[in-house]
């Protein structure tokens, strides 16, 4: 029985006795009366007064005193009932607060009580200069487990994660605040605890789901972090974590070097920049060596000047460590599509996208065909590139890809040779476009390994038949050995078919229109006239023939 049951069990019984008293008083106070009010009638009659007076007396300061005590009675009354409705609404209100601040499905904290107790802690840490240490994990390709295997089976998994965090120390509090996002705040832990901890806590999660693995990120705050700077560096910790094959523990001051953090500042802007009805869009040439004309244009988005952002690949980069890629890269795509209505019906329209947004409902193939469409184009005309960023589910992308592909949109690999997720793919998928990454283009004129990556690069697209466009074309030292490599061979379809680049053309915002880059076409013709054998352009043919 609860304190409350008990109060209102005690009330009523005092307030039972007290209208007892006061029925038993008032049946005392009226006979009395009314046998002082007989005896007066009889006074009267014998003249005798005084006696019989004093009789009635009584009777009035009796029932006096009834009227005072009811009076008590009743304001007592209310006052016990006031104090159970307020004990009332208190247990309701606390039973709301508890689950405004519970994760319903795993029982744990959930983001608003994260973000309280963390305040606290960190605080406390600075006041008392205690060490506060935070972790971060993420349940590995989370996404794909959901969509293979359902959705309980994700929440299984949730469950299970929640019951391995709730086996650490009684004073280190969990959380879940966000899908597959959990954290932990490890109080009076330096470095070296913490990393220990997140070790036991990855290897718990493995006992108990294997083989469901996490990533964990670990930060230790120092003196004048506060609590946006821990979550930001351990939020760093976590995403070198994933990138770097997952399933480890990464400590945030192994990475400190090569981490990018965000201020809170940079956070808020890109959220404002998602509430834009569109954003700015520039169109680059794409040239076709063969024909030294424009065969496509290129859409590059350009957040306002004004936004609080650098530029696209700043955008971009907060997008991706606040998880609203998908979303930005939605409103480029329609900002796209809204300011391509005028594209010529013989040139291409080129449209970069991660890979992982084409696995978000905002970019689903149905959204790509509603949307070319209202623009008016056809999706043969569209050419969708993927820009080199962490692929987390391959298998789905792929898959996405397929449909598009189906449906008449044509696909390219963007910056290829920049990094390993983009070679990994051109070998699992058929692109009609490969654009190879401007750093391999310019270190192929002076680099051995270099050119041996861009040889491999030719080859492979060669092999499926790929469209090879350059990227980084900002010279006429880079237009030559392009040039080059194609008049070595006598083949005008060998080696790199099309170029892009400052050279031929810079991004010009406004509609998409060729007429201002026609004028490049003579720096092209001057390329061809100047090809000849040289000594990069002959390493490289030998590289790629054999």
């Amino acid at each position: 029985m609860n304190s409350l049951d008990t109060l209102n069990r005690l009330s009523a019984a005092i307030i039972l006795f007290v209208l007892l008293t006061l029925g038993v008083f008032g049946c005392f106070a009226l006979h009395s009366t009314a046998v002082a009010a007989h005896a007066l009638r009889s006074a009267a009659e014998a003249g005798e007064f005084d006696r019989k007076t004093t009789a009635l007396q009584i009777g009035m300061a009796a029932l006096a005193l009834l009227a005072i005590c009811t009076k008590f009675a009743l304001m007592y009354t209310r006052r016990v009932y006031r104090r159970r409705a307020d004990a009332e609404v208190r247990r309701h209100v606390e039973t709301l607060e508890r689950a405004a601040l519970t994760d319903s499905l795993t029982g744990l904290g959930n983001h608003r009580a994260f973000y309280e107790q963390f305040e606290r802690e960190v605080a406390r840490a600075r006041r008392h200069n205690l060490a506060l240490s935070l972790v971060l994990m993420d349940v590995d390709d989370f996404k794909a487990l959901n969509d293979t295997r359902g959705h309980k089976h994700g929440d299984d998994i949730l469950v299970a994660v929640a019951q391995a965090l709730r086996g650490s120390r009684a004073e280190d509090v969990a959380y879940r605040i966000g899908g597959d996002e959990f954290a932990m705040l490890l109080v009076e832990t330096d470095s070296e605890g913490a990393r220990t901890a997140g070790a036991r806590l990855q290897q718990r999660v493995r006992n108990l789901i294997a083989p469901v693995t996490v990533s964990v990120g670990v930060c230790t705050a120092v003196r004048d972090h506060d609590e946006h700077d821990l979550y930001e560096c351990a939020d760093a910790a976590l995403y070198a974590a994933k990138s770097n094959g997952r399933d480890a523990v990464v400590c945030y001051e192994d990475v400190e070097r090569d981490a990018v953090v965000f201020s809170n500042k940079k956070a808020s802007a890109l959220r404002a920049l998602l509430e834009l009805p569109r954003v700015d869009v520039a169109f680059q040439p794409i040239w076709s060596l063969a024909e030294s004309h424009v065969f496509g244009l290129e859409a590059l988005c350009r957040p306002p000047s004004d936004c609080g952002l650098s530029g696209p690949q700043e955008a971009f980069d907060v997008a991706e460590r606040i998880r609203r890629t998908a979303e930005l890269d939605e409103l480029c795509v329609r900002s796209v599509f809204d300011a391509a209505r005028t594209l010529p019906p013989d040139v291409f329209l080129f449209v970069n996208v991660a890979p992982d947004s084409l696995s978000h409902p905002l970019l689903s193939p149905q959204r790509w065909l509603q949307l070319i469409a209202r623009a008016g184009l056809r999706p043969s005309q569209v050419v969708i590139e993927l820009t080199e960023r962490r692929i987390s589910n391959p298998d789905h992308v792929l898959r996405m890809l397929g449909a598009l592909r189906a449906e008449g949109v044509s696909i390219a690999l963007d910056d290829t040779g920049s990094g390993y997720a983009g070679l990994n793919l051109l070998t699992q998928a058929p692109f009609d476009f490969v654009k190879i990454d401007r750093g391999i283009v310019t270190g192929a004129q002076h680099n051995q390994r270099t050119r041996a990556v861009l040889a491999g690069i030719i080859a492979i697209a060669r092999e499926a038949g790929s469209f090879v466009i350059a990227e980084g074309i900002e010279n006429m030292q880079h237009l030559q050995f392009l040039r080059e490599l194609q008049h070595q061979r006598h083949d005008l379809s060998f080696g790199v078919h099309g170029a892009q680049g400052y050279l031929l053309g810079r991004p010009r915002i406004g509609n998409p229109r060729l007429e201002p880059f026609l004028q490049y076409a003579s720096l092209l013709d001057a390329a061809a006239d100047a090809g000849a054998d040289t000594e990069n352009g002959s390493s490289l043919l030998e590289a790629v023939s054999s």
